[in-house]
């Protein structure tokens, strides 16, 4: 079988990180193809429910309640909770929802973000380079607003599985690797590609991308956020 990496709001509940994905009512997202989303980043958009069919294919149906958002759950590493207040709300299936700088108890360093994870991963690639380790950062994987009940955005196409990763650093910083073959003990493979993020104090979309292949899975990450991603809620 295929080694095949998917994302929803168990994989997102990671030990400082969420997931904050971002659109509009035509589909685009917000600062459209650019990475840099500012100091504060002003989410809107359409919100979809998604369930699985009998061939584990993703059914989105529009949704068309009503929620307040004031805050994003967010969790230390010592499993206590972290209040970092937004203001929005969803408001007839509409998101509308501002997010600002996180308090300074949820960043970690930003060498932390990538350890362990399934995209952003330093073991995935070669000459993996991080230019300042000391900045402060902090990975949204997913936009808790209720417990148990996440928001994020992504993309499902044909052996293709797409999605954006909120990152706020406190300050300029830039990281890269060169991609490589890793091997999994099933036989399969994750394959990386090059990248380079010029990352920019604040907000930065970063959008992974996973092709699924015959030998594993080919992995693509570079800032952006692009236009034909969904909200989805679970």
């Amino acid at each position: 079988m295929k080694r095949r990496v998917f994302f929803g709001a168990a994989t997102a509940a990671l030990v400082c990180m969420a997931l904050v994905l971002t659109g509009c009512d035509n589909g685009n997202g917000n600062g459209g193809a650019a990475g840099f989303l500012g100091t504060t980043m002003e989410l809107s958009g359409q919100v979809y429910e998604q369930t699985w069919d009998a061939n584990d294919n993703p059914v989105f149906t529009r949704y068309d309640g009503t929620r307040e958002i004031t805050s994003i759950r967010l969790r230390a590493g010592d499993g206590t909770d972290i209040p970092f207040p937004v203001s929005g709300a969803i408001t007839g299936g509409q998101l509308g929802l501002t997010v600002g700088t996180p308090p300074p108890a949820a960043m970690v360093n930003i060498g932390d973000i990538f350890v362990g994870g399934d995209i952003l991963n330093e073991e995935l690639f070669d000459n993996f380079n991080i230019s300042d380790r000391t900045v402060r950062a902090l990975a949204l994987w997913s936009l808790w607003i209720e417990p148990g009940l996440g928001i994020w955005r992504e993309r499902f196409a044909a052996n293709v599985h797409e999605g954006v990763i909120f990152v706020y650093v406190e300050s300029d910083v830039t990281v890269s690797g060169n991609g490589r073959a890793t091997p999994w003990e099933d036989g399969y493979y994750t394959i990386t590609r090059n990248f380079n993020l010029n990352f920019r104090a604040g907000w930065n979309a970063v959008r992974f991308t996973i092709e699924d292949l015959d030998i594993g899975g080919r992995e693509t990450i570079t800032l952006g956020n692009p236009a034909n991603f969904r909200w989805i809620m679970d």
